[in-house]
């Protein structure tokens, strides 16, 4: 009697999705998100950003703080998709609810693993939403598309983002974007449930993927076409509105077929400038780790 009828109906049908699901495996799904971290560090070179080849326009950080970052939120994104799956009979906002405590406390394990070095906050936030939608759709037997998981991201953000923007504060680098020229950054992306993914990035990496191009040429190719097409933040908050748009004309006319040493200068470009398209990164790894949901 302490509970009422609806409650006890929800508990019954996790019971019955637990038991005929077999093996639930949120862990996979939480580790193929960390992987693709690791993917999108490993492609180069990238303008601007933490390579094989160099740190990029970065001092604090390198190829071992990531992997050290990448290892604390390990269970953070496996906690992200049981939190996902666990509410799957909730109102999709109920997943994002739960996620933004474990998103903070992701963020005080990064610091902790990289000496308060701010490795992967916009991935924390993009790669968690992306694996609380990924557990809310494993029921067995069902086929599901990345479409259905970008829709998903979407209904589970859309009314908190848009509480966001109404209490934007121009004390913020982002709500003065916001507030002064209407860029919605990462929260419009998850509002909208995720469209430089959805229609910029995965189709241009699986279009490279098609052609022969390994991992590596792809990624570098994805992220240009992103860096030429997005309103990074990153880039803005480092240089300028203007300069950042100077280097998203300078990406796009190495499009479609940059060469490897033409990567290489607009790298050089990037660091005298100080730019570092922080934001595209955290989307390319979101394609990375899409890539790997759908391919299963």
């Amino acid at each position: 009697r302490l509970h009422s009828v609806t409650e006890l109906q929800k508990a019954v049908q996790q019971i019955l999705i637990r038991h005929f699901s077999g093996t639930v495996d949120c862990h996979t799904i939480g580790t193929w998100a960390a992987l693709s971290l690791l993917d999108e560090v490993s492609v180069t070179p990238k303008p601007g950003l933490v390579d094989r080849a160099n740190t990029g326009s970065h001092r604090d950080m390198d190829l071992s703080t990531f992997a050290s970052s990448t290892a604390a939120l390990v269970p953070y994104f496996r906690e992200c998709t049981q939190l996902g799956f666990d509410s799957r009979l909730d109102a999709p906002e109920e997943t994002f609810r739960q996620l933004r405590p474990a998103g903070m406390e992701a963020e005080a394990a990064m610091l902790r693993a990289t000496d308060g070095v701010n490795t992967h906050k916009g991935a924390i936030f993009t790669l968690g939403i992306l694996c609380g939608a990924a557990g809310r759709l494993l029921v067995p037997e069902r086929k599901w598309t990345a479409d259905t998981l970008f829709d998903t991201a979407a209904m589970m953000t859309k009314s908190a983002m848009e509480q966001d923007f109404r209490n934007m504060d121009r004390a913020t680098a982002g709500g003065r974007l916001y507030l002064h020229h209407g860029i919605r950054g990462i929260r419009g992306e998850a509002a909208d449930g995720f469209p430089s993914v959805r229609e910029i990035g995965l189709p241009v990496f699986q279009q490279c993927r098609s052609e022969g191009l390994d991992w590596n040429a792809g990624g570098a190719i994805t992220l240009l076409h992103l860096i030429a097409e997005v309103e990074d933040t990153n880039m803005i908050a480092r240089g300028s509105i203007d300069l950042a748009g100077e280097a998203r004309e300078k990406a796009a006319s190495l499009l479609p077929h940059p060469t490897g040493e033409q990567l290489q200068k607009l790298d050089q470009w990037f660091m005298e400038r100080n730019l570092s398209p922080g934001g595209c990164a955290d989307l390319l790894a979101a394609v990375c780790f899409v890539r790997r949901l759908i391919a299963r």
